[in-house]
């Protein structure tokens, strides 16, 4: 473990890790019940893609397939890219979702039903006792 990983921890932040990168999250946050997603106001603000925690790309998914019930896997990533202000697919980009597409897929929160991606019945009881998704954009 790296001196700042060690300071990170006595300091009680939460660590999550994915693809050589860690991703650090306030002792009051739960990165597996992450409910937010940062959108980019502007070009400049635009984040890269391996900059953008799953935790935060699953939210999207939830964000999107709420609003679309379901989609083919092509679609849900542009779809969910454009919520992170990606105009365009590249390679980082679409590895980036499909990476958060894994992820909520293990974490059993989308299926395939018709060979379309959706929410699964589990996710869709927690929304309709929410009323929403329960993932906020955060601004």
């Amino acid at each position: 473990m790296q001196e700042i990983e060690i300071k990170y921890s006595q300091v009680g932040l939460k660590c999550s890790y994915q693809n050589d990168t860690f991703f650090y999250w306030k002792a009051t946050q739960e990165p597996d019940e992450y409910n937010k997603y940062r959108i980019a106001g502007e070009d400049d603000q635009k984040r890269n893609p391996e900059d953008l925690p799953k935790e935060e790309i699953v939210c999207g998914i939830k964000e999107t397939l709420t609003n679309q019930i379901s989609l083919p896997e092509e679609d849900l990533i542009r779809e969910v890219a454009k919520i992170f202000g990606y105009a365009r697919l590249g390679g980082n980009v679409e590895q980036a979702m499909k990476m958060g597409i894994e992820f909520a897929f293990d974490r059993e929160l989308i299926g395939i039903k018709n060979g379309r991606i959706v929410l699964t019945e589990i996710k869709i009881q927690n929304i309709m006792q929410n009323g929403h998704s329960n993932c906020l954009p955060k601004l």
